[in-house]
């Protein structure tokens, strides 16, 4: 039994240091500290004052999913929110909105169209950086004092 065990000890880290090499992973690349997952459907409220912040006149869209995480320690979670209507979708994914939240009012951090999104350990200006996987690429969106903007980095760079 002893002998499995080491055997499949070694297996697991020759198939990681492949994984590594093949795709060219270092390991600055694999500080990922959580990917943002959206199951929680978006209270109605929270949709209608994001939007409404955002002078949208439209009817609310029904499918909206959330998830929250706090993006600078400030004890108070921001919001991420994935609108999964047809009219918010496109060709390169849904509409995902990322705000945060000063007592009623709610102010936009970011907005992309579709990805997934991997907050990272490293922080600009106290805030988690960003990682976004898209169909056009990865990039890492960092906190520059007032929203998050995309760093010019190789598109091709991975988690």
């Amino acid at each position: 039994m002893r002998k499995k065990t080491g055997y499949l000890r070694q297996s697991f880290f020759v198939m990681l240091f492949l994984m590594l090499y093949v795709f060219n992973v270092n390991a600055d690349d694999l500080k990922v500290l959580r990917k943002i997952e959206f199951h929680k459907k978006a209270p109605k409220k929270l949709i209608s004052t994001l939007l409404q912040e955002s002078n949208y006149n439209d009817p609310l869209p029904e499918r909206v999913y959330y998830e929250k995480f706090d993006l600078n320690n400030d004890k108070s979670k921001e919001y991420f929110l994935y609108l999964a209507d047809s009219a918010w979708c496109g060709s390169t994914g849904c509409v995902i909105i990322i705000a945060s939240k000063h007592g009623s009012k709610l102010n936009s951090l970011l907005q992309i169209q579709g990805g997934n999104i991997f907050i990272q350990n490293d922080k600009t200006n106290e805030y988690h950086n960003l990682l976004i996987e898209g169909g056009k690429g990865n990039y890492i969106f960092n906190w520059n004092g007032n929203f998050y903007q995309k760093l010019n980095i190789n598109s091709q760079h991975k988690r």
